[in-house]
């Protein structure tokens, strides 16, 4: 629908999707059949869309005097003074927002962005993300590395040590404990206490990954530049490259529900992903290692690869034969019940490949 640059992306369902970007912003009710733009802003980027509530989405602009009320499916409000560089929006239910921008702007709103509130934020670093894990607790994130937290709601904010100088370009919380940012240079953070501190992930990449989410608490996805898209399914310990189809920066993903995801990028990129196409693993020498997830595991273990009949054997930590059988397609699903507590190490074998991966058993 457009060549212009997209900077963010929002889903309700399948069908009802936002996207923000250079000069305004789109939006499907169709599941991107067809595409609308609502509003139309010459040299303004919107660069955050985000809703609690289906009739009303909201965006915040940069550099520019235009706060962006959309109704649904077409009502527009624009409403003046709001000259701040926003760049990261956040509702934490239908009335109350946090914004972030430039130089460590925060400003809260609690009457659906009527009026705003400045906010102390302890930072003149840009802050280019945000997002709440509750009611109360959230975070934001930004240049030269920063975190801050709150636990209030938004009133007061406290700087979290990130262990990193780099960039950080996105956060997600999928649950109220754990959550991730991505950054520049391929970084990737973990928290599972609520942002209260943060975990290095390597992801195996440099890409500079501008957008992260996640449907649960093991399975996500990170977007980036040279149009990167990856998927893991154990929380970020191991990462598979997906198939986008483009080189062009990818800026925002976003998922409605764990088969209805969207990616939107640079030159009017727009990508829908809805789970028919598995989990979408580049078909190379390098994806035919299989996934084995959830590690540590109590009930059951799932082997994911391209490979049908692959040899599949368990050892145990004394190297004793456990388990041997064959894998029957893109995965597999194994009873550990009756497996005892410990370390085990799974053997796949392929009529030219072995490889061992270990795993934990509680």
């Amino acid at each position: 629908p457009s060549t212009n640059n997209f900077y963010s992306v929002f889903s309700i369902d399948a069908n009802a999707v936002g996207i923000a970007g250079t000069t305004g912003l789109l939006r499907t009710s169709n599941g991107g059949l067809n595409w609308a733009q609502n509003v139309t802003l010459g040299g303004v980027n919107c660069f955050e869309l985000h809703t609690r509530n289906p009739f009303r989405w909201y965006a915040l602009t940069q550099n520019s005097s235009w706060y962006i009320r959309m109704g649904n499916p077409a009502g527009v409000t624009l409403n003046s003074g709001k000259s701040d560089s926003i760049l990261s929006l956040h509702y934490i239910n239908m009335a109350c927002g946090i914004a972030v921008g430039t130089a460590g702007k925060i400003e809260a709103t609690c009457d659906t962005g009527a009026t705003w509130q400045l906010r102390t934020s302890g930072t003149n670093n840009n802050l280019n993300a945000i997002w709440f894990a509750d009611a109360d607790t959230g975070c934001a994130v930004g240049a030269g590395g920063t975190i801050i937290r709150t636990t209030n709601a938004g009133n007061t904010w406290t700087p979290i040590v990130s262990g990193t100088g780099l960039t950080l370009n996105a956060i997600h919380f999928p649950n109220p404990s754990v959550g991730y940012i991505s950054g520049n240079g391929g970084k990737l953070l973990k928290t599972m206490d609520a942002g209260a501190t943060w975990t290095n992930m390597p992801t195996g990449v440099l890409n500079t990954l501008n957008g992260v989410f996640f449907v649960d608490s093991d399975t996500g996805y990170v977007v980036g530049s040279g149009g990167l898209i990856m998927k893991t399914l154990d929380g970020g310990v191991n990462w598979y490259n997906m198939t986008s189809g483009t080189s062009n920066v990818l800026n925002s993903v976003h998922f409605s529900s764990p088969v209805d995801g969207w990616a939107v990028g640079n030159a009017g990129t727009i990508l829908k992903y809805n789970g028919s196409s598995g989990l979408g693993i580049k078909t190379n020498e390098e994806s035919l290692e299989f996934l084995l997830y959830p590690n540590p595991a109590k009930d059951f273990i799932n082997i994911i690869s391209h490979v049908s009949n692959a040899t599949i054997k368990i050892y145990n930590a004394l190297g004793a034969l456990v388990y041997e059988g064959i894998s029957g397609g893109e995965e597999t699903k194994l009873d550990m019940r009756d497996f005892s507590a410990g370390v085990y190490f799974v053997e796949w074998r392929t009529t030219d490949k072995v490889l061992v991966k270990k795993f934990v058993k509680n």
